[in-house]
């Protein structure tokens, strides 16, 4: 029976800046905090953990899905927002009137820029604190080669990254070869990046 071959991420914290330190050391003067990942999550705790202080617990928090909600809910924070569709554009397209209101994003440095625009566009006050990056680990060449020998019938991503960082590893041929397999993604965002690369069979997971 041919296996899924999960690609690695990893994660790594990244150095606060001044404005990124006062945002955090305010966060409960922000009407909203939003976050878009179980990794944003773990960092943002991280930085009260660290200080041995208690987590911010009077904005408001959304999540973009049940995974992030769960990582938050484990910390004892309130939930005001899932979307029903779990995906950033839903998470704030679905915050009520939000003109004036002030929102702390704690997220990714390779998140995309349309969340922030978006609700800027609509009269919010976005205070981003890029909390982390992601990358994909060298893959070792015997796993290029079992993906090539169609010891795989399958790949899973857990986000945009892992795909732009599994195909950096690989030529042309060998990227031609991995588009052939299903896509096994979390979240649509990362589904809709798999077809954007090359993939032809793309299945969305909610997590």
């Amino acid at each position: 029976m041919k296996k899924v071959f999960a690609v690695p991420i990893e994660t790594r914290l990244l150095p606060l800046t001044p404005h990124s330190l006062c945002a955090l050391e305010d966060a409960d003067s922000y009407n909203w905090i939003l976050f878009t990942s179980a990794h944003a999550v773990k960092y943002f705790a991280q930085y009260y953990f660290n200080k041995r202080r208690a987590l911010p617990n009077k904005a408001q928090i959304g999540a973009v899905g049940p995974s992030t909600a769960k990582a938050l809910t484990k910390l004892k924070l309130k939930v005001s927002l899932v979307p029903a569709k779990h995906t950033v554009e839903h998470l704030v397209r679905s915050l009520p009137n939000i003109t004036g209101t002030r929102i702390l994003f704690p997220r990714s440095a390779l998140a995309p820029q349309d969340a922030i625009k978006t609700l800027r566009a609509r009269g919010a006050r976005v205070r981003v604190v890029t909390l982390y990056t992601t990358h994909v680990p060298q893959i070792a060449l015997k796993q290029i080669n079992a993906l090539m020998q169609g010891k795989f019938s399958a790949l899973s991503f857990r986000s945009p990254s892992a795909i732009h960082g599994l195909l950096t590893q690989c030529n042309q041929s060998q990227c031609a070869a991995l588009f052939q397999l299903r896509a096994y993604c979390i979240g649509p965002t990362t589904a809709r990046v798999a077809r954007e690369a090359g993939f032809r069979k793309v299945t969305d997971i909610v997590v």
